[in-house]
């Protein structure tokens, strides 16, 4: 089964990247497992650039780890004042195995940014939402 580390260091529960994770949870469950420490990861899947520390994802790179990094928005410098979210999000991409966008509208606006197509999987993968 695949390991998946899916980080989250924000103190907020607000936001896409929070109910991204959980509906992320739900669908894959029995079908791969979420675990809480990078090292026991085969793949690290950044739900959001506001929720994982900069030095997890070159951690995760330099390990061989697989990397994943969903994009729904481009964060605001007022609400992120310990980074600059657009270009920390152009970092991630650029390292990132795979680029996850939320809509076909993140993928043109934002992706054209990145540079980098990737594929769109909707925010809403619990069904009943």
């Amino acid at each position: 089964m695949i390991k998946v580390f899916n980080p989250n260091i924000s103190k907020q529960q607000l936001g896409g990247g929070w109910s991204f994770r959980s509906n992320l949870a739900k669908s894959l469950a029995g079908k791969v497992e979420f675990v809480d420490n990078l090292h026991l990861a085969d793949v690290m899947f950044i739900s959001s650039v506001t929720l994982v520390d900069k030095n997890d994802v070159y951690n995760a790179k330099q390990s061989g780890k697989r990397i994943i990094i969903r994009i729904d928005n481009m964060p605001r410098r007022s609400r992120n004042s310990r980074m600059s979210p657009h270009e920390r999000m152009k970092e991630f991409a650029e390292i990132a195995d795979h680029v996850v966008y939320q809509s076909k509208w993140a993928q043109d606006w934002i992706g054209s940014y990145l540079e980098k197509p990737g594929t769109v999987i909707y925010n809403s993968v619990d069904e009943k939402v």
